[in-house]
């Protein structure tokens, strides 16, 4: 589960919790794909058979390596590329769901998609700030382009 605080009380928001709000949208979880650099949130029993998971540990405090970047970009390539007749969704998830994930789907999005971190509308700072509206904690994840 996800600890988070909000006016002292703490709060968490587990795989289990976003399981049910997608299903409560009518979409599907196809992969869950898990960045923490720790085994203590999932048991693959937890994980329902009809989601894949993928563990990539990811250092926290510091950019992801070269090589946990092209292994993302490789698993989320692999699960598009295998999933293009459903709507299935990648849920990739960190301890606090804003760095490392952040970094990680905005340098897919800009290396393999194309996106143009310069040609975004003024109004926005990156992708993961505009959505979440959290902001990066540390300014290393936020290269001088963003």
């Amino acid at each position: 589960e996800l600890p988070k605080k909000k006016n002292g009380v703490p709060e968490s928001f587990g795989h289990w919790d976003l399981l049910d709000s997608l299903e409560h949208q009518n979409q599907d979880l196809g992969l869950i794909i898990d960045l923490t650099f720790t085994t203590r949130f999932y048991k693959l029993t937890d994980v329902p058979q009809s989601c894949s998971y993928i563990k990539i540990l990811t250092e926290g405090h510091q950019v992801p390596s070269d090589a946990t970047i092209l292994s993302f970009k490789r698993a989320v390539r692999r699960f598009l590329t295998e999933n293009q007749d459903n709507d299935k969704l990648i849920g990739v998830h960190c301890p606090h769901g804003l760095n490392r994930t952040g970094y990680l789907v905005c340098r897919y999005v800009i290396d393999v998609d194309g996106l143009d971190p310069l040609t975004r509308p003024p109004q926005t700072t990156t992708p993961v700030e505009t959505t979440t509206d959290h902001h990066p904690c540390r300014d290393h994840y936020r290269p001088p382009t963003l």
